[in-house]
Formats: C-alpha cells, sequence, structure tokens
C-alpha cells in the first residue's frame, strides 16, 4: 500500500549543507542575535509581506501580542473568530485585553462582514481577521470598511498566508498590521519564530523597543524606554528561515500546483464541498480544506483513509475552537458560551488533506482518488 504522510518538511542536501556552512559562521562570529542573518530575513520577508517594513520576533504569538499592544487593546477588548488556534486570542489576553469571539461562514471559514460589524463594541480597539488554511476572505475589503467606520483597527493574523494574495495585494499589507508564524508547520519555517508587517514609518521605533525590553540602541543598549519584552528572533532561526525564504515563490507554488490536483479530481464528487475551489492563484495553502456532507461521519473517513488507503490526514481547522477551550473559561473572553453554528459545522464536516512543499503529482492524485473511493 501506498503511504502519504500528513506533513513533511523536505530540505534538500545542498540546503542542509548551506545551512550547516552559516551555523559555522555564525558560531566563530560570536554574534549570536540581532545580527546579519535578522537583516537578510526581514529584508527578504519585505517580498513576501508587500510592506515598507517587516520586524522577524520570536513567534506569531509574539508578533499578534505587539500588534494588540500597540493599537492599545488592553484598554478595551479585541474581536477575534472563534475558529482559530488559540494563540490569536491568547496574545490578546496575555496583555489584559477583553476578548470578544466572532462565529464563522463554514464556506470560507472567515466571519462574514455583518458578523463583525455586530460584535464591535463601544470598547473595541482591534479586530483581528484570520487567514484560515492561507486564504483571504472574499469579504476582506467589507470588514476593512466596517472597521474603517467603526473607528477600530484592523490586523491580519496571517500565520496560515505567507504568499497569500488579496486583489493582487499580499497577506499582510491589507490593514493596520500583519502577523506571521514561522513554526515548522507552516507554508515558509525557520522552525519557530515569526514576522511583524506594517507600511507606517511610525510604528517601527515602538515595535522595535517592544521587541527588546524597551531598548533603544540607538542610545545605548541599557537605558529602557518603556516596558517590553524579550521577543527577539535569534540568528540560528533566520538561518533556517533563509533556506525558505530564498525559495518562497517556488514553495507556495508548489502548494498550489498540488489544491489544483486536488480540485481537478474532486470536483466531481456530490459528497463534498471544497471551499475557495477554483483559480488557486492568490492562496497560500497552508491547509485544504474540504467539507463532507452532513450524512457522512469524519471520523470514519479520516480512519479510513489511513487503514485502507495509506493516507495520514492532518490536523483539521480547527476542531477545538478558541470558545471550547478551557482557559476561555477563565475569565477573558465576555462570551464563550454562545452558540456559533458557522463553526460547529466545520467542527461536524471539515477534514483537511497533505498539504506541504513538493508533494509528487502522483502522491496527490492518488489522495484525490482515495478520498473518493473513501466516501463511496
Amino acid at each position: 500500500m501506498r503511504h502519504v504522510a500528513k506533513y513533511r518538511l523536505p530540505y534538500s542536501d545542498e540546503e542542509i549543507r548551506w545551512v550547516q556552512d552559516e551555523i559555522a559562521k555564525l558560531m566563530k562570529s560570536g554574534w549570536l542575535t540581532q545580527g546579519s542573518y535578522l537583516t537578510q530575513f526581514e529584508t527578504i520577508f519585505k517580498q513576501i509581506s508587500g510592506t515598507r517594513h517587516c520586524l522577524g520576533v520570536s513567534s506569531g504569538t509574539a508578533a499578534l501580542e505587539m500588534l494588540y499592544w500597540l493599537y492599545d487593546a488592553a484598554e478595551g477588548s479585541v474581536v477575534v473568530p472563534t475558529n482559530t488556534f488559540f494563540a490569536s486570542i491568547a496574545a490578546a489576553l496575555n496583555i489584559g485585553a477583553k476578548v470578544v469571539l466572532a462565529d464563522v461562514d463554514p464556506y470560507t471559514m472567515s466571519p462574514t462582514a455583518a458578523e463583525i460589524e455586530a460584535r464591535i463594541r463601544p470598547d473595541t480597539k482591534v479586530v483581528c481577521l484570520v487567514h484560515i488554511a492561507g486564504i483571504v476572505t472574499p469579504e476582506f475589503d467589507s470588514i476593512r470598511e466596517v472597521c474603517a467606520s467603526r473607528g477600530v483597527r484592523l490586523i491580519e493574523d496571517a500565520a496560515h498566508a505567507q504568499g497569500a494574495l488579496h486583489n493582487g495585494r499580499p497577506a499582510g499589507s491589507l490593514a493596520d498590521g500583519g502577523a506571521f508564524s514561522m513554526h515548522h508547520s507552516k507554508v515558509l519555517t525557520s522552525g519557530e519564530g515569526g514576522v511583524i508587517s506594517f507600511d507606517d514609518d511610525a510604528l517601527l521605533e515602538p515595535l522595535m523597543r517592544r521587541r527588546f525590553h524597551g531598548l533603544d540602541y540607538e542610545r545605548n543598549n541599557y537605558e529602557v524606554l518603556l516596558v517590553g519584552q524579550n521577543y527577539k528572533l535569534p540568528e540560528t532561526s533566520c538561518i533556517l528561515g533563509l533556506v525558505q525564504l530564498r525559495r518562497w515563490r517556488e514553495i507556495v507554488e508548489s502548494r498550489r500546483r498540488t489544491a489544483r490536483i486536488y480540485d481537478e479530481i474532486l470536483d466531481s464528487s456530490n459528497a463534498i464541498t471544497v471551499p475557495f475551489a477554483g483559480s488557486r492563484d492568490d492562496h497560500g495553502l497552508y491547509k485544504y480544506p474540504l467539507l463532507l456532507a452532513e450524512s457522512q461521519d469524519k471520523v470514519a473517513f479520516r480512519e479510513r483513509m489511513l487503514r485502507e488507503f495509506g493516507v495520514d490526514l492532518p490536523p483539521n481547522v480547527y476542531d477545538h475552537p478558541c470558545h471550547a477551550q478551557r482557559p476561555a473559561g477563565q475569565g477573558g473572553v465576555v462570551n464563550r458560551n454562545e452558540k456559533f453554528p458557522g463553526v460547529e459545522t466545520l467542527r461536524k464536516r471539515q477534514v483537511c488533506l497533505p498539504m506541504y512543499a513538493d508533494i509528487p503529482p502522483d502522491d496527490a492524485a492518488y489522495v484525490a482518488r482515495s478520498v473518493l473511493a473513501a466516501l463511496s
């Protein structure tokens, strides 16, 4: 039986040797943090985000927390879709903000503009829109207009969305700031890490100070000017990141190629719905989600895919939304006991297919045909 892994992180022998050589140079330099590799990392990432500035930080969570802090979320509340990884709201809770959860449309996996408008309160400081699966919701422009009309900042949780576009503009450049994750499971990775993207020159100084204990290196390296954090991205992580950033277009296009193979084969089935199927040219493709028919048992489907076809399906986005997580009941989340019918539809019906760089086309076709066979 053929076996298709849920996830792989392919490095060529040449890339491994490059990392080894650069790590050796780094160790001999005696400068292990905030050095030339970070500068290279941030410079290339600006090509991905399409923004004037990018700051490498220790995680995507740190990137979100810094943006919430920047826009005074601790003095009020933030609106975040409940269909996201808990870090999207933990970053707000960590600075003392209240969190208002929003439901999603199961066919875009993002909130509608009407849902966002209904969730904004008088104390709302920030709306955080999550580009689930690496795909920007078609309602993004309408949501941006809602936020502007209500005087609320809009930020992008672009953890899934390296390389994604919306009307020709890159994810991370669409709002008042973007937060990317460089975790090892993401489209592009540095092992651990994150990136903040933004255009406004005035934001650079406070964010750089927040990243490193409130220090300002242009003055000296010991005078603290504000209460900051230690959110630096080490040079070793930058080296791992640069391996992939140097071929980021190739990696993103490889994922799109896999999605197109899935789309073509699965289009014939009435037993599933593929959100966002069609042109994949704008998609980052962190995940390839699909919705099973209501009559299908997704647990049994996942088990059959592995047992009978050797296809190991990756985690869904998400079986454990924020309102269902234990810490959501410990204060700070103001509406965790509400019903979120769109999210419940996803929990019951959504599964994801293997999606990573360099899946052989034959394997992608085999996965899609196995889906049809497993549902027959």
